[in-house]
């Protein structure tokens, strides 16, 4: 399963955001470009990130079914 994430540096802290979930790489990638204005400074930035055994996780509603 693939994760879309924005992570922030801050310092020493690292801030980040589970935006959504997909099965395919593609699809992860064409939600990443809509997601993009999330990112708001060069400490910033959102990416897919393969996660493995994800797809067994229970479901839940996130920000872009809202």
């Amino acid at each position: 399963m693939w994760i879309l994430v924005w992570l922030a540096l801050e310092g020493q802290n690292v801030q980040y955001f589970h935006v959504k979930n997909f099965l395919d790489k593609d699809e992860c990638t064409k939600a990443m470009k809509e997601a993009s204005v999330l990112v708001t400074n060069n400490n910033q930035t959102i990416d897919c990130i393969w996660i493995r055994g994800l797809d067994r996780a229970p479901s839940q509603k996130d920000i872009l079914d809202q």
